[in-house]
């Protein structure tokens, strides 16, 4: 709980922390949406260890995963929402 505080102890403190926490929401949705869309298997995975390790080394994880299922996937078998 000091943590979480300490995080907020100040304007710029807070700032930073909201910012964070935002990046960090928007990159677990887009995960999730992209995730499923795509076929990357496991994203549940990804978003376990963004809580544990760190969101600035899951999501390029992610991308990397992304990619590399974006490779060896027909672009027909791709689903696209319109």
């Amino acid at each position: 709980m000091d943590f979480v505080n300490a995080a907020y102890i100040n304007a710029a403190a807070a700032s930073l922390s909201n910012d964070l926490l935002f990046v960090a929401t928007a990159a677990s949705m887009f995960m999730v949406i992209e995730g499923r869309r795509v076929g990357v298997r496991y994203v549940w995975l990804y978003l376990i260890f963004s809580a544990l390790v760190a969101i600035s080394v899951t999501f390029p994880l992610f991308l990397l995963a992304r990619h590399l299922k974006l490779t060896n996937t027909q672009p027909e078998q791709i689903t696209t929402e319109a």
